[in-house]
């Protein structure tokens, strides 16, 4: 505490405030249902793929969507599989989160949006996905 009585703020404490504010403001498109990318438009929204599987992650919070979604990306390219995955999730860092896994695993977002609340995500698999991982 400071001589005042007060708690002291440590660096990480304020640090992490403002990771928070800077999220949300990350966030907001995806809580208006805007697209993920600036390149989605609605033409990329309303194109039907060859949807192998839908996984109902709602109710789940981060990092879990993510990871149940991996696993069955692994075991359908692991069979040589191939097709999208349709993920439903309602945790607001799932349009984030998901970019980002599909970015840092060489995979397709072919579908970000919203509606309701609960955001639907395309995953595209293909026989090579996460080869190695």
């Amino acid at each position: 505490t400071r001589d005042d009585g007060k708690p002291q703020s440590n660096g990480r404490a304020l640090s992490i405030a403002g990771m928070a504010s800077a999220l949300f403001v990350l966030r907001w498109p995806f809580v208006t249902g805007m697209p993920v990318q600036a390149g989605l438009g609605s033409r990329a929204m309303q194109d039907s793929h060859d949807i192998v599987t839908t996984l109902d992650l709602t109710g789940l919070k981060c990092p879990l969507p993510v990871l149940k979604a991996r696993r069955a990306v692994k075991a359908m390219a692991d069979q040589g599989e191939t097709g999208v995955i349709a993920v439903l999730a309602d945790d607001p860092a799932a349009p984030l989160d998901f970019q980002h896994f599909c970015d840092t695993s060489g995979l397709a977002l072919l579908r970000n949006d919203a509606e309701g609340g609960v955001f639907t995500l395309h995953i595209e698999v293909r026989a090579d996905s996460l080869q190695g991982n």
